[in-house]
């Protein structure tokens, strides 16, 4: 499974921000968009990457590989060394950044390693001559201005 990830956010870390995270499934040319709900803490484009990647490992259901294309180097490294790294050392998720992502996603990991789920990670240039990437910006962008927080689904007939 290919998915591609972005999010955006509106008044980036202060308070009455809003986010929003799209992600491109490339298999079903479907993209699902969603207006954060970070009441309590400040909406942040680092947060919506994150809710972008952790709705992406939510879609995976039998199959065995997930193949995530985003533009957020913090997450990337993140998924890749800092949080496999912590649960090895059982750090204390809580006092690390943006913790109830980082908690979910390494749940996610745990479940990933025990059903033998190869994730692959690449990192792409934001705002540069990636079609896709392009496109879920645009959509992560949508979904930060929407009036809810409501889920949308749309199939895109050409991309």
């Amino acid at each position: 499974m290919i998915i591609y990830t972005d999010g955006s956010c509106k008044g980036n870390g202060f308070k009455g921000a809003f986010g929003g995270y799209a992600l491109y499934c490339v298999a079903s040319k479907t993209v699902i968009f969603r207006k954060l709900e970070d009441r309590y803490i400040p909406a942040t484009n680092q947060r919506a990457e994150g809710y972008a990647i952790l709705r992406a490992f939510e879609l995976l259901d039998k199959k065995k590989e997930l193949i995530i294309y985003t533009d957020s180097k913090f997450w990337k490294t993140m998924i890749e060394s800092y949080i496999p790294g912590w649960i090895k050392k059982k750090v204390d998720f809580t006092t690390k950044k943006n913790p109830d992502l980082t908690v979910r996603m390494a749940e996610m990991l745990d479940r990933f390693k025990l059903n033998n789920v190869k994730l692959t990670l690449h990192h792409v240039k934001a705002h540069k001559d990636n079609k896709l990437n392009n496109l879920v910006d645009k959509y992560a962008k949508k979904a930060a201005s929407l009036p809810n927080y409501k889920e949308r689904v749309e199939v895109l007939k050409s991309v």
